[in-house]
């Protein structure tokens, strides 16, 4: 399985957060696969044809699964933001950015 990694000084990502957080060894990777295919890429098509929000598309697609993508975004965001370390992850950034519409 392909998985993408940051990485900062050369330690990856997941070894950063690891240091101090639950084990997110596969989180960067997951969230990359997440975001382009299954049901969070059906959500994204939607929304850009509809112009229907997020959480109306989830109601009406998901049968009462929720879109987990602005969540795990907002996470990774406020961890990069605690330490300082937007700039070195401009995918990850990017990624919370597009969530947020």
């Amino acid at each position: 399985m392909w998985v993408h990694e940051e990485i900062v000084n050369g330690i990856k990502l997941t070894e950063i957060i690891n240091t101090e957080h639950e084990n997110v060894r596969y989180l960067p990777g997951d969230f990359m696969a997440t975001c382009t295919s299954g049901r969070n890429r059906k959500i994204y098509e939607a929304f850009i044809k509809t112009k229907k929000s997020i959480q109306e598309l989830e109601q009406e697609m998901l049968n009462g699964q929720s879109f987990q993508d602005p969540a795990t975004a907002e996470a990774i965001f406020v961890m990069l933001k605690k330490h300082n370390m937007i700039s070195r992850f401009p995918i990850s950034y990017c990624a919370f950015l597009t969530s947020l519409f």
